[in-house]
């Protein structure tokens, strides 16, 4: 359905990647850091996390935009997100 909607870009962020780190959603699903939403509230599993949200935007033909931990992130978290981004994005739709 999301693929119908022909959407150009989808986002990967909002309220609660101010405290979000973005390799805690990376890698083996067992191996991934809950984390507490201060936004939200409950718990985040990170079970849906960069590689995913990248593979989502490849099945429906979007763009990543990716919002960045400004909160209790760094300048260096931030930039090594952005490289890992563009490392493994290779639309393939």
């Amino acid at each position: 359905m999301t693929k119908a909607l022909k959407l150009p870009v989808l986002r990967f962020g909002g309220n609660f990647t101010s405290g979000y780190h973005w390799r805690d959603g990376v890698g083996p699903m067992d191996q991934r850091v809950s984390m507490f939403e201060p936004g939200v509230g409950p718990a985040g599993y990170n079970h849906f996390g960069t590689d995913e949200f990248l593979n989502f935007c490849r099945l429906t033909g979007a763009q990543p935009q990716i919002c960045l931990n400004l909160g209790s992130g760094t300048a260096e978290e931030a930039a090594e997100w952005v490289k890992y981004v563009n490392a493994h994005w290779a639309p393939r739709v």
